[in-house]
């Protein structure tokens, strides 16, 4: 049953009976900050539908369990460690505003409580609605913001292609023979030794035979999926599912004399999004930084502010192209009223079709334009260019087109420059209309494109585009500080909820830190002008 946590302040709280001088002291730190501050702008309501209206236990309140969430990580603590400083710590239970008798809380609550959030968009909510408090409490700009990503890595092993077979042999093996033991004991007594009784000795190959071990792998892999295609119960099982997926992701079939042969795929032939571990199906690969997720983030970058906050954190595989992440991100800002006027990211943010979306959204993408221009070519940035429809008014010698044609897709135009012109011009072997007969066509990405090209050549976007690079220090901090850089969990919705209540620990944290040198800055102030 739901409820919510009760604010009702208790005589039996140990600060009471401190000393008014060590009391007075905690009330300059963190937990003074957390306990008056924090804590009320965790959005409860949020988990109620997690939760039945009216039967059941009353939950543990989920204020409680979200702020030892964020102490966790704010604090960098493990599991044991947090529960050791919550019934012992009273630093702890000033800032929870819990008696001692209050502290008895079993550590698989906090397990139960991930569980069930993870996934669930509550989580989210509690970092938008805690930051936009933050970001309405201090004042905070939020007109220019800096967008990076960062590589993080789950909590698996790395796994040769021989290892990765192994494991998830060995894993689907483990869980046959727990569920299904009958099914089990009739399976090859050679596929048990390999993989069931002599777990992880047979990913140990030399390298000399890592081929042809790879390749008994495969037809075992094959084996064992066959074996059980048509065992209802057993293709239900996940472990089952991600057998499947290595088959189809790693192997192919080939003709033979003695029917199909099941082929390893070469390594160019695997895609990046394929199985990494058995243990994280959702985790994939990135060929400059390995395997794992990406977590995007934004961030203000105003100097006015007295503190810089992340604005928007999300996970996503490692994968995946940062092209499709700046556009969803302008988007979430713009839906909770905190959308930047100009967002600064690096060059794989930027494509021509990025730059207009954002300038549609009322946002001026500052990144670089990736590519090299020739420097003594002559490209569409020479040209007249209309920035306002994004088309071309005249070619770059002036001479408007004598004809401008939309494509099929009604955004293409197709221009024609006079022929004739083109070939008397001086330009015309290097012109892009003049080597086509004075045809060219231009889309309008290609003018955003082009534009951004001359301009960041400007003093103005280099000195714009230089607070970019502050967002580095917010991703080292984050995983020197908070851990980001290897999560304690795995599978992307519990890999969000870690990543999510690293990056809000961030910001409490910054909020906190801040609002305690107000309060020192008071009390010296005080001290220096008594009334």
């Amino acid at each position: 049953m739901f409820r919510l946590m009760d604010r009702q302040i208790s005589m039996d709280e140990a600060h009471f009976w401190m000393p008014e001088g060590h009391r007075k002291e905690l009330e300059q730190t963190w937990p003074h900050i957390f306990r008056t501050q924090v804590i009320g702008m965790i959005p409860e309501s949020r988990f109620a539908d997690l939760y039945h209206a009216t039967m059941g236990r009353p939950n543990v309140p989920v204020a409680l369990l979200v702020s030892l969430s964020v102490l966790k990580e704010m604090l960098d603590l493990t599991d044991e460690a947090l529960m050791s400083s919550f019934r012992f710590d009273m630093r702890f239970h000033y800032a929870l505003g819990v008696t001692l008798d209050e502290t008895e809380l079993a550590i698989r609550t906090l397990y139960y409580f991930r569980a069930g959030v993870a996934g669930s968009e509550a989580v989210g909510a509690t970092f938008d609605e805690v930051t936009d408090r933050i970001i309405l409490a201090l004042g905070l700009n939020t007109t220019r913001q800096r967008h990076d990503s960062t590589h993080i890595r789950s909590n698996i092993a790395n796994l040769t292609r021989l290892g990765l077979f192994t494991r998830t042999l060995g894993h689907f093996l483990g869980c046959l023979s727990q569920g299904f033991p009958k099914h089990y004991a009739n399976l090859p007594e050679e596929i048990i030794k390999r993989y069931g009784d002599r777990k992880g000795r047979f990913a140990d190959a030399k390298a000399s035979e890592g081929r042809r071990r790879l390749e008994t792998a495969a037809l075992d892999l094959w084996t064992l999926v066959e074996r059980f295609r048509e065992e209802e119960t057993v293709c239900r099982l996940p472990e089952y599912q991600v057998l499947e997926r290595l088959l189809r992701e790693q192997c192919r079939f080939s003709e033979g004399e003695d029917g199909d042969l099941v082929v390893l795929k070469e390594p160019k032939e695997i895609a990046s999004d394929s199985l990494q571990s058995p243990f994280d199906p959702d985790a994939s690969y990135d060929g400059h930084k390995g395997v794992g997720y990406q977590v995007q983030i934004s961030e203000t970058c105003v100097k006015g502010n007295p503190i810089q906050v992340i604005t928007r954190v999300a996970v996503e595989p490692a994968h995946i192209s940062d092209q499709h992440a700046i556009i969803p991100a302008l988007e979430d800002l713009q839906d909770r009223g905190i959308a930047p006027e100009t967002m600064l990211a690096d060059t794989s943010y930027n494509s021509g079709d990025n730059l207009i979306t954002a300038s549609q959204l009322g946002v001026d993408l500052v990144a670089p334009t990736p590519g090299k221009a020739d420097p003594d070519g002559i490209g569409l940035g020479h040209f007249d260019l209309d920035l306002k429809d994004l088309g071309v008014r005249a070619c770059p010698e002036g001479k408007q087109p004598i004809s401008d044609m939309v494509g099929k897709d009604g955004e293409t135009h197709n221009l024609r420059f006079d022929e004739t012109s083109c070939q008397g011009c001086g330009l015309n072997l290097d012109c892009p209309a003049g080597k086509q007969g004075g045809r060219i066509r231009v889309h309008p990405w290609d003018v955003a494109t082009a534009f951004n090209r001359i301009r960041e050549e400007s003093e103005a976007f280099k000195k714009a585009y230089a607070m970019r690079s502050g967002i580095e220090s917010t991703n080292a901090e984050c995983k020197t500080a908070h851990g980001l850089d290897e999560v304690w969990t795995r599978g992307q919705e519990r890999v969000s909820f870690a990543a999510t209540m690293k990056t809000l620990a961030c910001n409490i944290k910054r909020f906190m830190r801040y609002q305690c040198a107000r309060i020192l800055e008071k009390e010296e102030n005080f001290a220096g002008n008594p009334a």
